[in-house]
């Protein structure tokens, strides 16, 4: 069996984690990247599915890291469903507040262990697509993104 770990990053600024707060009225304590680390690589979103070595990402030091377990899946069940994974989270799938480094970490570690990452992860872009003004904002984002394409 093989450990698997998920590691989290802290992307956003103060400044733009007080705007979060404010505007959804609760304290956030971070935007957040995360990845998982299985089989000796490291595995995240980010333009599609990326595979590195352990602690080599852009991303610098994670804050928080949490054993999640030990999988019984093998390395080349792993790879077929990484296959699989491919189609929901590629280039033209991100989204900011629903399709992100976070959701893929949650379907992968489901996968691996049948857990769920720790709620605190998706608790910044669940508040933030409740919020009428930010969700109006990523989504013109998206919107302005695509008529450039």
């Amino acid at each position: 069996m093989t450990k698997v770990i998920l590691k989290v990053y802290n992307i956003g600024n103060e400044t733009l984690a007080n705007i979060i707060s404010t505007l959804c009225g609760k304290q956030i304590s971070g935007i957040f990247h995360t990845s998982v680390e299985v089989f000796g690589s490291e595995y995240f979103f980010q333009g599609g599915i990326t595979k590195a070595v352990p602690n080599t990402t852009m991303f610098g030091n994670p804050i928080r890291i949490h054993q999640m377990g030990e999988t019984k899946i093998s390395l080349e069940e792993l790879e077929e469903y990484l296959e699989i994974l491919s189609n929901k989270f590629n280039n033209q799938s991100y989204h900011l507040l629903q399709n992100n480094c976070n959701n893929f970490s949650d379907s992968l570690i489901y996968f691996l262990v049948e857990k769920n990452v720790p709620e605190y992860i998706l608790e910044v872009q669940e508040l933030a697509s409740t919020n009428e003004t930010i969700s109006n904002m990523v989504n013109m984002m998206y919107k302005t993104d695509q008529k450039e394409i």
